[in-house]
Order: C-alpha cells, then sequence, then structure tokens
C-alpha cells in the first residue's frame, strides 16, 4: 500500500481511506504493508512492523488545489517543492521495496503513482490505482496542471487496475482519459459505526451550521457563505461555524465581511478529525458539503453516523450513498439555504433526516468495502 498521508497527520480524506481500509484488511487476513514518508506514531497495535517510513526526518506535505502544488516540504536535510517530493518519494519507495515479497502493488493518488508504476516495472507484479481525486476535481472541471495531468494519464494507461471512490470520478476517468471502463470498479468509502459517538447538545443559545474540510476552490465554501448570508436574513439565531485550513482562507474571511456576516461566522482552522467528532458534531444542528466538485466527501458520512443532518452538493461523490440527505446543486445558494432553514425550523423533519441517513451509514461498512477490494485483488492475480 502506497499512500503519502496517515493519521493523525492527515490533509483531507485519503489517510482516513488507507487507514481504515488497511486496518480491516489485516483483520482479515491480507498481508498489508504501507509505504508512507515517516512512521504516523499513531499507536495502533494493528499496525506495528507494517509501516516502511521512507524518510528520515519529519515531512510536512500540504496539497493544494488546481496550480498550487509548490508549497514547501521539509524532508531529509533540504527543503523539497511538492514535484521534488514525488521524485523523492519515488527513489526511496522503490528502493525500500523492490526486494519485498508482495503480490499487489496499492497505489494511493498521483503522488505515489510513479513509485507504482516503476514498482511494477522492476518487480512485474500487477498495479492496483486507487483514485480519490484527479486532477480535473482538483482544477474545478478544468485541466488543471499539465505535469499532474500526464502523470495520472501515463499511470491509467500502464496499471492493471483502477479502483474510483465514486462513479463520479470513473465516469471522469473515462471521459477525460480515454481509459476503458472496464478497467475502473466503483468502491465508494465508508465509516467505522462502531466509533462512539457523543451525545448532541442541548438548550444552546443559538443554531450552528457547520462546514468542515480544505479551504479551497474545489470545495465550495464561497457559496456556503452566500448561502449563510441568506439563512442569517431569515433565521437570526443562529451562528455559521468553519473549521479547516486552506489557500482561501483570507479570502474567505474577507468574504464574511463583505457579506455583514463576519459577527456570525467562526473560522476555527485545522482541527483534527476525532475532536470534530467529540466537540464540534455535537454543538451543531446541520452540516453543509458544498462542494463544486467533490471525488467523495468522507465528512458527509462522519456527520450522518453522528446523528447530523447535512446538506450535500448534488456533484459530490456521497450522494450516490447518501440517499436521504438533502441535495443541492452547489452554485443554487437560494435553494442551499432553503434547505439549512428548514432544517433549523422543523424539528420533525431535521429528526427525520437524522434518523434515515443514520440508518443508511450502517450499512455502507469498512467490512463491506475491504471484501470488494479483495476481490478486486483476486481478478489481477
Amino acid at each position: 500500500m502506497l499512500s503519502w498521508e496517515f493519521p493523525p497527520e492527515i490533509v483531507g480524506g485519503l489517510g482516513v481511506v488507507v487507514y481504515e481500509l488497511s486496518k480491516k484488511l489485516l483483520e482479515i487476513g491480507v498481508e498489508v504493508y504501507i509505504a508512507l514518508p515517516v512512521n504516523p506514531k499513531n499507536g495502533d497495535e494493528i499496525f506495528k512492523d507494517k509501516i516502511i517510513s521512507l524518510f528520515e526526518r519529519e515531512v510536512s506535505v500540504g496539497v493544494y488545489d488546481s496550480l498550487r502544488y509548490m508549497k514547501e516540504t521539509r524532508a531529509l536535510s533540504r527543503d523539497l517543492s511538492m514535484f521534488e517530493f514525488v521524485k523523492e518519494y519515488t527513489k526511496k519507495c522503490v528502493e525500500r521495496c523492490k526486494s519485498m515479497d508482495f503480490d499487489i502493488i496499492h497505489a494511493h493518488d498521483w503522488i505515489t503513482f510513479p513509485a507504482g508504476l516503476e514498482l511494477k516495472r522492476i518487480t512485474n507484479k500487477p498495479l492496483i490505482l486507487h483514485v480519490h481525486s484527479t486532477e480535473f476535481d482538483r482544477a474545478g472541471g478544468g485541466k488543471g496542471n499539465e505535469y499532474v495531468h500526464e502523470i495520472e494519464r501515463l499511470s491509467f494507461l500502464n496499471c492493471d487496475k483502477i479502483i474510483a471512490v465514486s462513479n463520479l470520478v470513473k465516469e471522469r476517468i473515462v471521459k477525460e482519459y480515454g481509459i476503458d471502463e472496464n478497467k475502473v470498479s466503483v468502491v465508494h468509502n465508508a465509516i467505522d459505526f462502531n466509533a462512539k459517538v457523543p451525545q448532541r447538545t442541548q438548550n444552546k443559545p443559538y443554531k450552528v451550521v457547520m462546514y468542515v474540510g480544505r479551504l479551497s476552490w474545489m470545495k465550495g465554501v464561497d457559496f456556503f457563505l452566500k448561502a449563510a448570508k441568506i439563512v442569517s436574513d431569515n433565521y437570526k439565531n443562529v451562528r455559521f461555524v468553519i473549521v479547516g485550513k486552506g489557500e482561501m482562507m483570507e479570502d474567505l474571511i474577507n468574504e464574511s465581511i463583505r457579506l455583514g456576516i463576519a459577527d456570525k461566522v467562526s473560522f476555527e482552522g485545522y482541527v483534527n478529525r476525532e475532536e470534530v467528532i467529540k466537540r464540534y458534531y455535537p454543538y451543531a444542528d446541520v452540516l453543509v458539503v458544498p462542494s463544486r466538485s467533490e471525488p467523495f466527501g468522507l465528512i458527509a458520512l462522519e456527520a450522518a453516523h453522528c446523528s447530523l443532518p447535512v446538506v450535500i452538493s448534488k456533484q459530490s461523490g456521497v450522494s450516490e450513498v447518501l440517499n436521504h440527505a438533502l441535495k443541492v446543486d452547489y452554485w443554487d445558494v437560494e435553494d442551499m439555504a432553503e434547505k439549512i432553514v428548514s432544517l433549523l425550523k422543523y424539528e420533525a423533519l431535521n429528526k427525520e433526516i437524522q434518523k434515515n441517513t443514520n440508518k443508511e451509514v450502517k450499512e455502507i461498512t469498512w467490512q463491506r468495502k475491504a471484501n470488494e477490494v479483495i476481490k478486486i485483488y483476486k481478478e489481477v492475480l
């Protein structure tokens, strides 16, 4: 398993998926080794001796959307750009893994694809690419960075099988990269619903509408703010909480000022997943996923698991599995605001959405997804 992030240090949902999927595969009896920049030291006994740490020093990798891939990265004794990091990751991954005894190479997103291709070339082992997003998604539908796009195109053409996290991503791979649809299997993300869920906070002084995720163009947080303005005009006793960091932070703060709702919007910055579930979800009344382009949207499953009603963009992959969530086009801020207000005003509707989506997520388990992945493994062996 090749990945560039793993809990507790994560940028988005990819690290969570690698963690949950690998954990379940190990529990089933599949021998899994995970090549990472550094040992995450998360204390999970099941991963003892399963982490292949490629770098000697801490590596901080920040992947931004569209063309913002040149965030400085510390590795070894010098600074590396994002592209230099990919080359270094590839080199060290191949050095460490080429002589290992394994049956399948399973690589996650473009950063690890070159390492996967090189390992396949040297060992002649089958390569599976797990696609959490494409450069078209990160660029909001545009082609994005040419270098990244070419890595993806060559990798899709030369791998043995592709796993897409949604039908939305599969359609993108088939249409934009010219890949045979039979080469792409969809395995939706899941959630460990046995995790402890804290009690919802009662008797709050106001209602809370929340966004959780990266503050980037593809995530549509600017549309969330426009909807928030309409909501605040129609429902006075409400506050908006934005959890996350990203390159749009300053622009979004300025937008909240321009809209005249800065006193009602709280920018919390980065909060780790455990704290979001423990401290933020119990205090919220609605979670909004307003993405322009969202390959999946794991955060919506987590919120539904915590009995928090969600309003999600129709342009998100998670809309394929959460049938009882309220859905909107990301650009239709009037509709978004109307659905938010309905959930705030009508307790019966709020509880009905809670109940139905919570029931849905209990069927979307990592046990089932791991079994789907094992079937794909058997196809390439």
